[in-house]
């Protein structure tokens, strides 16, 4: 097996209008809204939580939108799944650690001079003392990187447990158990790990089986949304958190469904945003907190505004940064984004 060049081949049995060249269009599109959605949901938590609306839409978002990345991630990472030789476990391990933990260390170890001088602005002040140790735990100073631990680990044990004999049965009953479990958990990276590493599985199978290109129709759609809108309500209600599974399962259905509706061509702007979505997911961090600063912290502008300041500049500003400076040299490429 020549695993590089199966790291690179991602277009499988698609349909072939939902891909172009070797991009799966509308796993784009969904990558792409969910980033959207991402952005939007630190907007609102650094803006606008005192608003009962956005805080609704906050939860919502947070409801299934992590589910979704994992599911995608492991849809994008069926091929740990085939690594069965020990040449091939190292290969993708190291594959993983450039693309994953390389841009984790190098930004991490970035926000801990930004830490110290805007401490009196950050939420999470960071502590010198013990911090790479930290950092080794899953707790970055750019907190929002914790993903891209727990995936790392996610894709480390997907690859070791990797064998010709994959019981695919066994392995969703433990994880489903795993999952259940970890509801109740304290917050933790275990907990993370725990709980995402289903949704991850779910994609290699889908992957593997070909299980949702052309295959959702609007039966399934409009079933899943209201499902998703119906759960949301319930634990409003009951502020049961056994139900996130629920969400996860109905976000991740829901997402690739309206993704495949709005997927025409690769001109459709999630389509484009879902191809700078490890570009945005590590930029927006900064840019949104500046956009805090300046607009709420100086100039007192209204939260709402902020909002959807933060949301939009989130968005666009990392991609335009990425397509005129980070994507264009090599140091850059590899410390922040992990390609090579």
């Amino acid at each position: 097996m020549n695993l590089r060049n199966l790291m690179k081949n991602r277009g499988g049995k698609e349909n072939r209008h939902s891909v172009v060249g070797k991009r799966i269009l509308w796993l784009d599109a969904a990558r792409g809204s969910g980033m959207v959605l991402v952005v939007l949901g630190h907007a609102i938590s650094d803006t606008a939580m005192d608003n009962p609306l956005f805080s609704r839409l906050f939860y919502f978002i947070y409801s299934f939108h992590m589910p979704l990345f994992f599911f995608i991630s492991g849809y994008c990472g069926s091929k740990a799944m085939k690594c069965y030789t020990m040449s091939d476990k190292c290969d993708y391990i190291q594959l993983r650690f450039s693309r994953l933990m390389i841009p984790y260390f190098f930004i991490g170890v970035c926000y801990i001079p930004l830490k110290i001088v805007l401490a009196k602005f950050s939420s999470t002040p960071v502590q010198l003392n013990g911090v790479l140790f930290e950092m080794l735990k899953g707790k970055n100073p750019n907190h929002q990187l914790w993903t891209l631990y727990v995936l790392f680990v996610i894709a480390l044990i997907t690859c070791v447990l990797a064998n010709q004999k994959n019981n695919e049965i066994l392995m969703v009953i433990i994880l489903g158990i795993f999952q259940i479990l970890s509801v109740k958990a304290p917050s933790g990276i275990v907990k993370n790990i725990l709980f995402e590493f289903p949704f991850f599985y779910a994609g290699i199978l889908c992957k593997k089986h070909n299980w949702i290109a052309g295959k959702f129709n609007k039966g399934i759609g409009i079933t899943t949304l209201s499902l998703l809108v119906m759960i949301n309500c319930s634990m409003v209600v009951s502020g049961e958190h056994y139900l996130k599974i629920a969400t996860g399962y109905c976000g991740i259905v829901a997402s690739c469904f309206v993704a495949m509706q709005i997927t025409k061509t690769a001109r459709n702007p999630f389509v484009a945003i879902g191809k700078y979505g490890m570009d945005i997911y590590i930029l927006a961090n900064a840019v949104q907190v500046a956009v805090r600063i300046v607009f709420i912290n100086a100039l007192g502008v209204n939260g709402i505004v902020c909002c959807v300041l933060s949301t939009v500049l989130g968005v666009f500003i990392p991609i335009i940064i990425s397509k005129c400076f980070v994507r264009k040299l090599v140091w850059t490429r590899k410390l922040i984004l992990g390609m090579d």
